[in-house]
């Protein structure tokens, strides 16, 4: 069983009173209202822990009993790198389960313009499509205004607000599980994943596939970090060079990003792997080889 830190142990009672006090007005007014930087305040880095609330407006539910508004409590680990951003959403205990979305998607920062988008996945099942379209981040603050459309076994249109107070600016703890090993998805044999780890802790991942045509490929996620002590993620490069029958030419070698991934691992037996390369997005459940 997880054990729970006190912070989301207290999410449970929390969360009750934030159901019991959100009223439907109230829950408008914040999905209406534009966001913007307050006077005197620049725009802060995202990275970090941060504690609050979300709040949603649903609407063309597949299920008419899911539209309507929701609101309850919610810690976020929030990692850059690299133009990948990763959002880890950890909401209340449903039982002994904690539900948590994972936002995998690319970010970009000019000046105070930020943009970032990308793909969903929730515990309970949820999976689709979200782009933040107003940011609010200050040192000790923050508010993000997102317009998600899930796609799978639910569809529904939802406009969310993602708000509250940084616990933490610090880079997340490192796991105590080594996640060292070769990693496949059962029914799909030809292709999979190592991961091999540094004195750091810092994982090398190599996933080896096959591109359009066919042909073996692979790619190494570089500069990848730590998101909490669960979720590793950073950007995907591809490499090229001679063939295996010629004389090696350095100069023939190349690399280049083509996408970003991330590892969420459930135990040291089973993770997912989400990734996207050339605009292409899966997500794939993966068990450890055992020898």
């Amino acid at each position: 069983m997880k054990t729970l830190n006190p912070i989301r142990r207290r999410a449970r009672v929390v969360a009750h009173s934030v159901h019991a006090g959100l009223a439907a007005a109230g829950i408008m007014a914040v999905m209406g209202a534009t966001l913007a930087p307050l006077a005197g305040h620049a725009q802060a880095s995202l990275t970090g822990t941060w504690n609050g609330a979300v709040l949603e407006a649903r609407s063309n539910c597949s299920d008419a009993r899911n539209s309507g508004n929701r609101g309850t409590y919610a810690q976020y680990d929030i990692g850059i790198a690299n133009g990948a951003i990763v959002i880890t959403q950890i909401g209340i205990l449903i039982g002994n389960t904690s539900l948590q979305c994972n936002y995998l998607g690319t970010y970009s920062e000019a000046g105070a313009d930020r943009q970032a988008s990308g793909t969903l996945t929730c515990s309970d099942g949820r999976r689709g499509t979200w782009q933040v379209t107003n940011f609010l981040v200050t040192e000790n603050e923050m508010s993000l205004r997102l317009s998600e459309q899930l796609n799978t076994s639910e569809t529904c249109t939802i406009f969310a607000v993602l708000g509250g107070s940084r616990l933490s600016a610090t880079q997340p703890p490192l796991p105590s599980i080594d996640y060292t090993g070769a990693w496949y998805k059962a029914n799909e044999s030809g292709w999979g994943v190592s991961v091999v780890k540094g004195a750091s802790n810092v994982l090398g991942v190599i996933i080896y596939h096959y591109d359009p045509d066919h042909s073996p490929t692979w790619f190494i996620l570089q500069d990848g970090a730590w998101q909490n002590t669960t979720t590793f993620s950073g950007t995907l490069n591809r490499f090229t060079g001679p063939a295996y029958s010629e004389a090696f030419n350095a100069g023939m070698v190349a690399y280049g990003p083509v996408g970003n991934a991330t590892l969420s691992f459930a135990s040291a037996t089973e993770a997912t792997l989400s990734y996207t390369v050339n605009g292409v997005t899966q997500t794939k459940s993966l068990s450890k080889l055992s020898f």
